[in-house]
């Protein structure tokens, strides 16, 4: 026999029909990279994903965007 087909994807869900919260990204880095991140939260006690939000939302301004949504 053959593997298993996989499951029909479903049509992604309207605004209104999410009320759950999704994982917007999974990110990868160099050993370095987690190191520095480290540095910089426990420094400023500023939750690592709060620093990728600020990020995010000051690029989104400097180049023209909207500003992300509330969350």
């Amino acid at each position: 026999m053959g593997r298993p087909r996989k499951a029909a994807k479903q049509a992604p869900a309207t605004v209104e029909d999410r009320s759950e919260r999704e994982t917007v990204i999974h990110m990868k880095g160099s050993a370095d990279y987690v190191d520095w991140l480290e540095e910089v939260h426990r420094k400023t006690h500023i939750p690592k994903v709060q620093i990728f939000r600020i990020a995010v939302a000051e690029w989104a301004a400097r180049n023209g965007h909207r500003e992300p949504p509330e969350i």
